[in-house]
């Protein structure tokens, strides 16, 4: 009997252990998404209207279409709704999106996410390719001003890219490093 006890203690503490390290895989990456995922729904809530305006749809059309109440539809792009799952998986089947082609679409059209997006970009370019970008702008018909605040942002750009110190936007937890 002692060694049923013994065992079920220490298979125990083992799957005590695993579901640590399960947690702790993730446990970086947590806070991050869970911070930065209220924008992002807020993307994907806009990215949808985008959707329902391209495709000419009335908001009553648009409705019907989701076999949702007008009501209840025109409080989630007021953002006094939530969008619920089964809303969202419709909207992606109905018009032809994936889940991944939507949060990224949505990401992208938000304009502080283009400006993130472009500075994790232009972080990975390299030094030549930014002195390049540097001469064009030197070389373009924008003012003085414009050129000499571009040419020390490229400047400092140059640096970061050189040490490596940058830390990137990340949108999924796969891209999240791991501690």
């Amino acid at each position: 009997m002692h060694e049923k006890v013994r065992l079920r203690d220490m298979y125990s503490k083992k799957l005590i252990s695993a579901s640590n390290d399960a947690k702790n895989k993730y446990l970086s990456a947590s806070k991050y998404i869970r911070e930065t995922t209220p924008k992002l729904e807020e993307n994907i809530i806009r990215q949808i209207e985008t959707i329902r305006i391209s495709e000419k749809l009335s908001v009553r059309d648009f409705c019907e279409l989701l076999d949702m109440s007008y009501s209840s539809y025109v409080k989630i792009p007021r953002f006094e709704r939530k969008l619920n799952l089964s809303t969202f998986l419709i909207v992606c089947r109905l018009f032809g999106y994936d889940i991944s082609k939507l949060v990224g679409e949505s990401y992208l059209d938000s304009a502080d996410s283009v400006f993130r997006e472009l500075a994790v970009f232009l972080g990975q370019l390299h030094g030549d390719t930014i002195q390049k970008i540097a001469e064009a702008l030197s070389d373009s018909s924008e003012d003085e001003t414009t050129k000499k605040h571009g040419e020390a942002l490229l400047e400092a750009l140059g640096k970061v890219v050189q040490n490596d110190n940058h830390e990137p936007l990340y949108l999924f937890t796969n891209d999240v490093p791991q501690n």
